[in-house]
């Protein structure tokens, strides 16, 4: 119905964005800290959406009353309680409003379907992740499990690899490459017997490299070295990363039966920092085997942000009901 106002909440650890719109044409946005409540507690997580929604609200003009439906794309809203925990939340704040609760993968493919709730997404930022959702058919979700259980096709896969190979060259078991002198220079190391404690720690603290993002955070160095150099080690890794990918996305296709050869098409929306870049080594190689291997599948790139996604959604499904 013309006129209706919904809003859109894409939740993160670190921040919550939330649009407010009328007519599928954004009218206000609002932004807030970390919403994931399994990071910042449930109090801390609907304080923050509150946050976004009142200051997206604020800048639009409008009224809470006004608005008709909210979509929110939280991360770490994995489980049915999850999306009972902010549906409540979100009637706490706008009781006359219909909500519905997705986790942030949700919202990533949206991104790249104009709102439509049909295709595959494979995020590749630090981790990684596959969500698939057709009419008819379960959801699938592949990887999202983190690196300690087998997720590949991401910034820390690239970061693991290149330490490693690091180490191989430093015992011979790698060609010497111009990847060793950038990652130590950028990491102000001297030898690379020096990753041992950035790796391990001395005892008394938290190793360097116990966080991931400190891992994912070495991936741009490789690709700027493959680049350069055209380096066989860079190419190697970033090869393993792209193939990670199309893992997430092929496996996802494959239990739907959808985007292989003779099966429906399928929509397939590439997200996250990894694969931004559509003439990267990695979107090359990705989009080369994918359209190998899934030759019913039209890939993407997220066209909008994950909160005005999430607030298209919610058109849609005020029109279906």
């Amino acid at each position: 119905m013309a006129g209706e106002l919904v809003i859109g909440v894409d939740g993160g650890s670190t921040k919550t964005a939330a649009v407010v719109m009328v007519d599928r044409k954004v009218i206000g946005k609002g932004m807030g800290p970390g919403s994931n409540r399994n990071s910042v507690g449930e109090k801390a997580a609907v304080d923050a959406f509150r946050q976004a929604v009142t200051e997206a609200l604020t800048e639009a003009g409008r009224q809470m009353e006004e608005v008709k439906f909210v979509v929110m794309g939280m991360s770490g809203c994995d489980r049915p309680e999850d999306a009972a925990f902010w549906e409540s939340a979100s009637k706490s704040v706008m009781p006359q409003a219909g909500a519905q609760a997705e986790n942030d993968a949700v919202a990533a493919l949206c991104s790249g379907t104009e709102g439509e709730l049909n295709g595959i997404v494979v995020i590749s930022g630090t981790g990684s992740v596959s969500l698939g959702v057709c009419p008819g058919k379960e959801r699938v979700r592949v990887g999202g499990w983190g690196p300690l259980l087998g997720d590949t096709g991401n910034g820390y896969h690239i970061g693991q690899l290149a330490l490693t190979a690091v180490m191989k060259v430093h015992d011979g078991r790698y060609p010497k490459t111009p990847l060793v002198d950038r990652l130590l220079s950028d990491l102000g190391l001297k030898d690379a017997e020096e990753l041992l404690q950035l790796a391990y720690g001395d005892g008394t603290n938290q190793p360097h490299f116990s966080s991931w993002d400190r891992v994912a955070e070495l991936a741009p160095a490789v690709m700027e070295v493959e680049a350069a150099h055209s380096c066989p080690v860079c190419a190697e890794i970033l090869t393993a990363c792209a193939n990670g990918i199309c893992d997430l996305a092929i496996t996802a296709a494959q239990r739907m039966e959808v985007g292989l050869e003779g099966k429906p098409k399928v929509k397939v929306v590439l997200a996250g920092g990894i694969v931004s870049e559509r003439n990267s080594f990695i979107s090359k190689k990705v989009e080369e085997r994918l359209s190998k291997e899934l030759p019913g599948a039209s890939l993407s790139r997220p066209a909008i942000s994950p909160s005005e996604a999430a607030a298209l959604l919610a058109f849609n499904l005020l029109a279906s009901a």
